[in-house]
């Protein structure tokens, strides 16, 4: 395939996500992907989530420099909340020593309820709006990879997110 421009669109849920790594782990094929995504790799790595520290990271950015030196890439990046899940599902994204009664009696009606429907209708109630968050979108930017990717990313970085306009 040919083409002037490529568009790249990705979400972030963490501050892993972006930058180079967008694309250099989205957009190519498994013979390029496997040689970053290997133990040799991640043992070099001292931290996932500190670029600065992470032998990954350098391969991300060594492989999306050659993709974009042969690709015009218009990357866009957004940032959404960390609300993935309803008020009666959050409990499932902290450990369960950081539970208070609340978290622990959701996860016991939630739990026993799911045992006591049939696996058709559990299967309908995690497919369907039931279980929908009410994330919602913080920040959008847009440009080049690397001016884009330096931008704040989510709802923990700095400065505050400005409002985003209904669509």
């Amino acid at each position: 395939m040919e083409a002037d421009l490529a568009i790249y669109a990705n979400c972030n849920y963490v501050a892993m996500d972006g930058g180079y790594k967008s694309y250099s782990t989205g957009m190519v094929h498994y013979e390029s992907l496997r040689h970053n995504h290997d133990a040799k790799t991640l043992k070099k790595t001292t931290s996932l989530y500190d670029p600065k520290k992470s032998a990954m990271h350098k391969s991300f950015g060594r492989i999306g420099k050659i993709i974009q030196s042969r690709v015009d890439i218009f990357h866009v990046e957004t940032v959404v909340d960390d609300a993935i899940f309803p008020f009666y599902l959050q409990w499932v994204t902290k450990p369960p020593d950081e539970w208070n009664l609340l978290d622990r009696l959701m996860c016991f009606v939630n739990v026993t309820a799911l045992q006591l429907l049939p696996l058709w209708l559990r299967k309908w109630i995690f497919w369907s709006f039931i279980v929908r968050g009410p994330f919602g979108l913080l920040q959008v930017y847009a440009g080049e990879t690397v001016q884009v990717s330096r931008a704040p990313t989510g709802p923990r970085g700095s400065p505050p997110p400005a409002p985003v306009p209904p669509a």
